[in-house]
């Protein structure tokens, strides 16, 4: 099965829209990056802001910075992955029955 990229929930535009709505009604301070902490989304984070973990199966998919209110952002993005997983898993067994 195709990785799931951070990158590719992000830019959803849907999905976007909905986070920045939320981000900014949130106090704005947030970013999403990815594995490698290059920046999806979002301002350039503080050093000093807090880092919450967006996690698949037990594979990190990327990051949230930002104080205590970036902490359901990572919430919501660690569902839409989750999400997306098991989309990608209904479609791969869908695809295998009629094989």
């Amino acid at each position: 099965m195709a990785a799931i990229k951070l990158k590719k929930i992000i830019a959803q535009k849907d999905i976007s829209s909905l986070l920045n709505n939320l981000i900014n009604s949130l106090g704005g301070d947030i970013s999403i990056q990815d594995i490698d902490e290059q920046l999806l989304f979002g301002d350039e984070p503080d050093d000093s802001s807090g880092k919450y973990k967006i996690d698949l199966k037990g594979t990190t998919l990327g990051w949230v910075r930002g104080g205590e209110n970036a902490r359901p952002i990572a919430a919501l993005l660690n569902y839409l992955a989750n999400r997306e997983l098991e989309r990608r898993s209904i479609a791969i067994e869908t695809l295998e029955n009629y094989r």
